[in-house]
């Protein structure tokens, strides 16, 4: 009897090392539509996230990155699959806490915008809700002259033992671009940031309401550049929040996250001048209003 007891308990804990090993592990995947797309296009039996680089020139290939409060965590990589003749296929690496999934598309797909936010993903297995991130792609999709449409298709990544997917979310009747329902669903100053990149329009409509793009560019000019804060904390007492301050830099804001990076390692190098019992901690170099952004920790 003694050992059946010591069996049954044995179990339970042999499960719970296992899901703790394997969640100390970053579990990486391939999308179910990237991988069939592989097998089509390029032959291949199995497609693996291996098969992916991750491109040099990120802010190039990111296009217009909208990030919601909570979501400073969420990291976005502009990845590429090339084969022998040169062909290259593009996608994005989303990593969120131990998990990551790669996603790519087709030659008639031109990725444009990216909106990432915190969702609750409801587990009807369990009857609960589960922190996840979601993470919706725009595109532009050219079905041929002068045929065009859009799509939009979401990453989702739950907190839990699942794997993350991507399904398909909107399609567009043809000639539709942008997809009037994602540009609702986003803020006017969110909107604004895609409107004004080199892939926007001179006026849009929003909520039922016409915008010109100029007009907008005089009262959102700062919230489409990049502003820098810092993060420093007491040496000695860095877990204790009263013991930190936050810095606004007054020089900016700036037009490129490049610039903006570059001015957070300058406010670096000089806080011993002006704080030498304090130590950077964090940092933001994001677009838009501070209270939706986080800090991102300094290594």
């Amino acid at each position: 009897m003694k050992l059946k007891v010591f069996y049954f308990l044995f179990i339970p804990l042999l499960v719970a090392l296992a899901v703790n090993s394997a969640n100390a592990k970053t579990r990486a995947y391939l999308s179910e539509d990237c991988s069939n797309y592989l097998k089509v296009f390029y032959q291949i039996n199995k497609p693996s996230i291996d098969d992916f680089k991750i491109l040099e020139d990120q802010d190039y290939h990111l296009h217009t990155l909208l990030k919601r409060k909570g979501t400073q965590n969420v990291k976005v990589k502009a990845v590429a699959f090339q084969d022998r003749d040169n062909q290259k296929t593009f996608g994005f690496q989303f990593n969120w806490k131990n998990q990551s999934i790669v996603h790519c598309w087709s030659f008639y797909h031109t990725a444009l915008i990216t909106l990432i936010e915190k969702y609750d993903h409801y587990d009807p297995l369990v009857k609960k809700q589960n922190e996840a991130i979601k993470i919706s792609t725009h595109y532009f999709v050219n079905c041929g002259v002068p045929c065009h449409h859009a799509e939009v298709t979401s990453a989702y990544l739950v907190d839990n033992v699942s794997r993350p997917y991507v399904r398909k979310e909107i399609s567009t009747p043809t000639f539709e671009y942008p997809s009037m329902w994602f540009k609702d669903y986003l803020t006017l100053e969110e909107l604004f940031q895609f409107m004004s990149s080199e892939s926007g329009f001179e006026s849009f409509d929003w909520r039922g309401k016409s915008y010109k793009t100029e007009e907008l560019r005089k009262s959102l000019s700062d919230y489409i550049k990049y502003q820098a804060y810092l993060n420093i904390c007491l040496k000695e007492n860095e877990s204790l929040p009263k013991n930190c301050e936050e810095l606004y830099d007054t020089k900016g804001p700036y037009k490129t996250r490049k610039e903006c990076k570059r001015r957070i390692s300058e406010m670096i190098s000089d806080l011993p001048k002006y704080k030498s019992k304090f130590k950077a901690k964090g940092y933001i170099c994001e677009k838009g209003l501070r209270e939706d952004s986080e800090f991102t920790k300094l290594d």
